[in-house]
């Protein structure tokens, strides 16, 4: 085995909006899952940070570095990769 990174960024190949969610997902209503290709090959799925009216298959896409979630009685937020549209780079 050998080490490999990623470098990320890629075309979403499928998506879906989720409207209706579980009570740990229900304030991020609506959101959007999609199946992405990264320029390396490999498809993964992965949210989408970007209005659902803005969502389109083929759409180019970047990593971004977002909070998952929080856990536990004393909130521990734990941190993650969501992907945002690739023209929304800094």
């Amino acid at each position: 085995m050998e080490e490999y990174r990623f470098r990320g960024t890629g075309t979403v190949i499928t998506y879906t909006t989720i409207y209706s969610a579980t009570e740990d997902f229900e304030r991020l209503t609506p959101y959007n899952l999609a199946i992405i290709q990264l320029d390396e090959g490999p498809k993964l799925t992965g949210q989408v940070v970007c209005s659902p009216e803005s969502m389109k298959i083929g759409m180019r896409v970047r990593p971004v570095f977002r909070i998952l979630g929080k856990e536990g009685e004393r909130g521990i937020i734990y941190y993650g990769t969501k992907f945002a549209p690739a023209e929304d780079a800094p």
